[in-house]
């Protein structure tokens, strides 16, 4: 495992303590390009776990649109969220990932928070 990528998890869940996920800002992607590379590659999203799998967990992504001018965070960068912290515990896939959105009580630094959350996987024989 990436050296890097590993320091970064044990960050993430130090400052998460309990937490689901941490709560990033936007569409900013903190990565560098090629753990984004690594995690989409490897890392796939299905809609429903495939037949002989090992569910291995859940994982949540959670982005905050600061204020109504502020861009509203994408779908496909909680992707990429769930998919780098799906790939550094070493889990094949992502599925049943659910979206929700939640108002300005949901945070009190957020005029909206965005969740993605899905059950990781490993594929039989990985």
């Amino acid at each position: 495992m990436n050296r890097k990528l590993l320091i970064v998890v044990i960050g993430v869940a130090a400052l998460s303590g309990c937490s689901s996920a941490p709560l990033r800002v936007g569409n900013e992607l903190p990565y560098h390009i090629q753990e984004i590379r690594d995690a989409v590659k490897y890392v796939a999203i299905t809609d429903e776990i495939p037949e002989g799998s090992v569910i291995t967990g859940v994982v949540s992504a959670r982005r905050c649109q600061l204020n109504w001018t502020v861009e509203v965070p994408e779908k496909r960068v909680l992707n990429i969220d769930m998919q780098i912290s799906t790939y550094m515990t070493g889990a094949d896939g992502i599925a049943e990932v659910e979206y929700e959105v939640k108002g300005k009580f949901a945070d009190p630094m957020c005029w909206k928070v965005f969740t993605a959350t899905g059950v990781t996987y490993t594929l039989e024989g990985s």
